[in-house]
């Protein structure tokens, strides 16, 4: 003021605030955490020295997805049936992981996949044979002693057995089945010639080998059976 007592004034600048640099104080931040995707971080500072905060997004975690960190693999890969494969990635590019349960295999059951039955089937005496399959559906197998047949024994099969004219029996299996031998006499080769088979091995396995006989009328043939035995293929 004057001697007199009037009141003078000076001209200044105003002080600067955060709001004039487009930022937040301390205090405002408060309504940037009010959204927890968000968070408030230090950006500037006033001409007078005032902390201003920039109200920005959180960076994008594991966690936020669902996911855990390569980190927290550990606590996953603590269980020896479980594995962590990469899932997605961050928006910062960060890499997640899933814990999943590790892919179930053969050996896990202490069977062969199909590839390594190649070294069981391999011995003439032993077959592959599927006994079980993973949770995800591959099948495996046990390497096991050929089962004996009848086929394996160069004998026929009751089944088999419906083909043949004339058939008996043969052997028994260590399983109790019964098998069996197609014996039946040769046919004249002249069936040929009317159609027929001299034997069985000409029908197929839905046909019945049926045995016939066929009478002679030729001249030359009186001599001779004026009858011969042929075979003929029925279909079933």
């Amino acid at each position: 003021k004057t001697k007199e007592g009037k009141a003078c004034f000076s001209c200044v600048e105003k002080p600067e605030d955060c709001i004039d640099l487009g930022l937040m104080s301390q205090e405002e931040c408060g309504i940037c955490q009010e959204d927890p995707k968000k968070e408030c971080k230090p950006a500037q500072k006033t001409k007078e020295g005032k902390a201003c905060f920039s109200c920005v997004e959180k960076p994008e975690d594991c966690i936020d997805l669902g996911l855990m960190s390569q980190e927290e693999c550990a606590l996953c890969q603590d269980d020896p049936k479980n594995e962590c494969q990469e899932d997605k990635v961050t928006k910062e590019g960060q890499q997640c992981y899933s814990c999943v349960e590790k892919k179930q295999t053969c050996v896990d059951l202490k069977l062969l996949s199909e590839e390594e039955c190649l070294k069981c089937k391999s011995d003439p005496k032993k077959e592959c044979e599927e006994v079980q399959k993973t949770k995800q559906g591959e099948s495996c197998y046990a390497c096991q002693a050929k089962k004996e047949t009848c086929s394996s024994q160069g004998y026929l099969s009751q089944e088999e057995c419906k083909k043949c004219p004339n058939c008996t029996f043969a052997s028994t299996l260590k399983s109790g089945e019964s098998c069996y031998e197609c014996r039946f006499e040769k046919g004249d080769k002249r069936c040929l010639n009317e159609d027929l088979y001299t034997d069985c091995s000409a029908c197929g396995e839905s046909e019945q080998c049926v045995k016939t006989s066929i009478i002679m009328f030729s001249h030359s043939d009186q001599e001779n059976k004026p009858v011969i035995q042929c075979y003929d293929c029925v279909s079933e």
